[in-house]
């Protein structure tokens, strides 16, 4: 802490209140253990409001089908060749054929998790041996 002097009373009193706060927490932390330091940090820590928009706010289903579509893909677990995407009241219809029910089940989780999703109605099929994909198929 810098001498008197150079802080003034006012500025010399505001270091010794930090300074009292920080050895008042580093003593709990001594007490009681970390644990309930912390605890009892996050009980005073203000509040979070991260994902709580304005009244009324609804992303537009065009702005959902165009993030269900990326992440589709960029990702490297499905081939999304065939997956076709649809979105109403925010509800996602996935159509067409995939290679796997684990391509299915991801491609239903990647959909789930895009923002603004409500819910997410899972048609695909699942290709058999002989069904040529729509990248296999001359243009």
């Amino acid at each position: 802490m810098p001498p008197r002097d150079d802080l003034g009373e006012r500025g010399f009193q505001d270091a010794m209140r930090v300074d009292r706060q920080r050895y008042r927490h580093r003593d709990d932390v001594m007490e009681h253990g970390w644990d309930r330091a912390a605890e009892e940090a996050r009980q005073h820590a203000p509040v979070h409001f991260q994902g709580k928009g304005p009244r009324n706010y609804k992303r537009s289903d065009s702005r959902i089908m165009e993030d269900v579509y990326d992440a589709l893909t960029y990702q490297n677990v499905l081939d999304a060749t065939d997956v076709e995407v649809t979105v109403a009241d925010a509800e996602v219809i996935l159509k067409g054929t995939v290679n796997s029910r684990q391509e299915k089940r991801c491609a239903e989780d990647l959909a789930h998790w895009v923002r603004g999703v409500h819910d997410v109605r899972n048609e695909l099929r699942i290709k058999r041996e002989s069904q040529p994909s729509a990248a296999d198929k001359p243009r």
